[in-house]
């Protein structure tokens, strides 16, 4: 079943698993009352209506139209590309960016899982049948200028095996319907996101019984540059224009159904922005969690306390991102850096002089501080008995700065910055005297090329350790017009030491763990060299922690996705999307998750109306859901537990719905399972 409103899946097997213990006798679940979809698919007659939510719309939201109630949500491991419901509406096929998902609507089981089958999907008639244009596994692709062309195929439900498939011309698969016995394709082929006119508008058609496919539209027209011209025949197949009339009806009714909900649609009136940012202290863990319509976002805190009991801060109005910083979660207002909850101001951010006018200028915040680039640098400790440190200028080549030229330690002690003059070199600051110490220079660095100049440098990356004692530099060095380099330096952050050094190709990630760094997709130890290659790539964040059952690193990727792994064999133990794609790929960008009371819990960032999760790290189970609704001017919160346990602030219990299966409990059912004191046991028994 889908357990309340989103559960914690693992990536391998690609399914989605259970997280919590639940009894077959126990299928109670909540489901939060909080509209805002994208819809994409409603069967005939409107009465079920189904749509992708989230920040990357990775959650899926059925609606009954008759009752105005949201009876599913269910997240994904991937972003939801297509969606296919039964004309009975008695099942749907969810399309993610991974695989295909067969849901029961009824009992909300999930049936089966088409692994690496990815495309637009439709059911047959009698929904025994599943249409599939894009990319079927195990069937080979062609490609056409660099694209890979979709396939069509027909699988058989009940048999579980594919009845035939066909390759298509289309590079863009845009719906799939079924005709009687054939199935029919439409999409564009050719080049569509060339300026010059090089796609047409394609429909196949593939015979069920005999596996022939005929091309009706775009055949043989995408030959040489001498007869590639663009079709201005928009017409869709009959089949398919009458499912399209069918979505639209049903999407303008589920608009007319929640027209009261604010003064416009609520998924156009309400957008959902992450500002997700935590603080983990010895008795307490905070969190920020935002709401808000057309542009009025608001911000309040959240603090799950030891002994079980969450509060809730009043909300502040908030237009900038939420960062941690020192023991406060804060926002930029203007010049200004704020403390929320409190509004108080905690330091003024320099403006930009003169001679930096016209270019970019450094905020970087750290765990410990915030540090901004002024025509030198001001470091600024909020917990520090002398908060404020102004470092010296530097020689910039400032025509050349950008992310990534900067590093600070967790502790807000050390500084390190690039300086692109030449030969070029990295500058340490100690924040506590406002001096830079030591000037550290990689081997690459000092050489010159044939001319007499010294190389080009192509990217760097900066970390220092979870300890603050190591900084790692990892550099792209252009030795000639057609060679370069990576290297890899660790220095010893008191001293500058240089400790190791690598060079050859290396990779473009780089992230601080304790006393040691991952590397492109590899543990790496100055002291002991390469170690566990992980499963994944593109790592933006990492941290490692010890708990029950063994060491993990929580990782974060450039794309939002996040992952807990395996630290001794890399293996993904699960995964979740914790939010949208990070701004230009930068480091600053705060974490989306918190590790907590010994390593025990771990407060996650769903990605989904600032949703957040509890989980168990040594059991990787859900204790608790802590979902924020918006109240006219304020905001309010609903906590609730995998098996249909759940309290609410006052005002938030009006968006609370109990089902038993598919059947919504009663009123009284619902009060009976308001359980403050079932959430309040289990926080407390994971957190001592």
């Amino acid at each position: 079943m889908l357990c309340g409103i989103l559960q914690s899946r693992s990536v391998v097997p690609l399914a989605l698993t259970v997280s919590s213990a639940v009894s077959a006798a126990e299928t109670r679940r909540v489901v939060v009352q909080d509209v805002c979809c994208e819809v994409k698919a409603a069967t005939p007659d409107g009465s079920i209506v189904l749509g992708a939510a989230g920040v990357r719309g990775h959650v899926l939201q059925v609606i009954d139209a008759s009752t105005k109630a949201l009876y599913h949500v269910q997240r994904f491991p991937d972003p939801v590309k297509h969606i296919a419901v039964a004309s009975d509406g008695s099942k749907c096929a969810v399309a993610t960016a991974s695989s295909t998902y067969l849901i029961n609507l009824k009992t909300g089981a999930i049936e089966s899982v088409l692994e690496d089958v990815i495309g637009a999907v439709a059911f047959s008639d009698d929904a025994t049948r599943l249409g599939v244009l894009g990319h079927i596994a195990g069937v080979p692709a062609e490609r056409a200028r660099g694209r890979s062309l979709a396939n069509l195929g027909v699988y058989d439900l009940p048999k579980g095996k594919w009845l035939a498939t066909t390759d298509t011309p289309i590079v863009v698969p845009s719906a799939t319907a079924f005709d009687g016995q054939r199935v029919v394709a439409y999409g564009v082929g050719g080049c569509p996101h060339c300026r010059a006119p090089h796609w047409f508008h394609c429909d196949v058609r593939l015979d069920i019984g005999s596996g022939a496919a005929q091309i009706t539209r775009g055949a043989g027209q995408s030959g040489g540059s001498a007869q590639r011209k663009v079709f201005v025949d928009y017409s869709l197949p009959t089949v398919i224009a009458k499912n399209r009339e069918d979505l639209k009806r049903a999407t303008a009714a589920c608009h007319a159904l929640f027209e009261n909900c604010g003064t416009d649609r609520p998924w156009v009136a309400e957008r959902y922005t992450d500002k997700f940012a935590a603080l983990a202290e010895a008795d307490t863990v905070r969190f920020a969690v935002n709401r808000g319509r057309r542009g009025n976002q608001l911000t309040a805190v959240v603090t799950c306390h030891r002994d079980g009991r969450v509060t809730l801060s009043d909300p502040v109005r908030t237009n900038q991102q939420v960062w941690p910083c020192g023991s406060h979660l804060v926002t930029k207002w203007g010049h200004n850096i704020i403390d929320i909850p409190t509004q108080k101001r905690l330091f003024d951010v320099p403006r930009i002089s003169e001679a930096l006018e016209g270019h970019f200028r450094w905020i970087l915040f750290s765990e410990q501080s915030c540090v901004v680039r002024d025509n030198g640098w001001v470091v600024y400790r909020p917990d520090s008995p002398d908060p404020f440190c102004r470092a010296p200028a530097m020689s910039w080549d400032s025509t050349r700065l950008h992310m990534g030229l900067v590093a600070v330690s967790p502790d807000g002690m050390l500084l390190a910055a690039d300086d692109l003059a030449r030969p070029p070199r990295i500058h340490l600051l100690r924040t506590s005297t406002g001096e830079w110490v030591a000037d550290l220079m990689t081997p690459m660095g000092k050489q010159t090329t044939d001319d007499g100049h010294f190389p080009r440098r192509g990217c760097i990356r900066m970390e220092f350790d979870r300890t603050g004692k190591q900084l790692a530099v990892l550099t792209h060095w252009n030795l000639t017009s057609t060679a370069g380099s990576d290297e890899l330096c660790v220095f010893d952050a008191d001293t500058g030491t240089l400790l190791y050094l690598q060079q050859g190709d290396i990779g473009n990630t780089l992230c601080g763990l304790n006393g040691r760094f991952l590397v492109a997709s590899a543990v790496f130890d100055a002291s002991t060299g390469w170690g566990t290659r992980l499963q994944i790539e593109e790592a933006m964040r990492a941290s490692d922690v010890s708990t029950l059952r063994g060491d993990r690193i929580l990782v974060e990727t450039r794309v939002g996705d996040a992952y807990i792994l395996d630290s001794g064999t890399g293996e993904v133990l699960d995964s979740w999307v914790a939010g949208s794609a990070y701004p230009h790929s930068h480091p600053d960008s705060p974490r989306r998750f918190a590790v907590q009371w010994g390593g025990r819990a771990l407060v996650r960032n769903l990605g989904y109306r600032s949703a957040v999760e509890i989980l168990d790290l040594s059991k990787l189970e859900v204790l608790l859901t802590i979902h924020p609704v918006l109240l006219d001017d304020t905001i309010g919160l609903v906590m609730f537990t995998p098996d249909g346990y759940w309290d609410a602030t006052p005002k938030a219990e009006r968006s609370v719905r109990v089902f038993d299966g598919c059947r919504p409990c009663t009123g009284e059912e619902t009060a009976q399972r308001r359980r403050p004191t079932v959430i309040r046991e289990r926080l407390a028994a994971v957190a001592n």
